[in-house]
């Protein structure tokens, strides 16, 4: 009997180990879905972040041409011959790395004048 009750013990011990490590598993698991899902959230919200930061910066680049350009075509207006001594000081707004010209065209798609010779 005494090997009887030994061998229930062992048995009792065994599974009470198993299913100790089966939660544990389960555990894990849970904790690995969890924290994958918060990561992906958390990516989603940087990148929703990093798109707004963009839009933005976009939206003023833009905004800025726009009003330079809306100077550019007032100047022009009122004064043509002046054209290639203000377009300098208009490239000189822009960032250093930008390349860019400025030319004026008519009604018709003709080139009038251009900064780039």
């Amino acid at each position: 009997m005494g090997l009887k009750i030994g061998y229930i013990r062992v048995l009792v011990v065994y599974g009470a180990f198993l299913a100790g490590l089966g939660g544990y598993w389960v555990y894990l698991e849970h904790a690995f879905a969890t924290m994958q899902r918060q990561s992906i959230g958390e990516g989603r919200l940087r990148a929703q972040q990093i798109a707004e930061a963009a839009r933005q910066q976009f939206a003023a680049t833009f905004q800025g041409a726009d009003y330079l350009l809306q100077n550019v075509r007032s100047e022009f207006l009122r004064s043509p011959s002046s054209f290639q001594s203000f377009v300098p000081t208009v490239l000189a707004l822009l960032p250093a790395e930008a390349e860019a010209q400025i030319a004026i065209y008519d009604a018709e798609g003709r080139l009038i004048r251009s900064s780039g010779g």
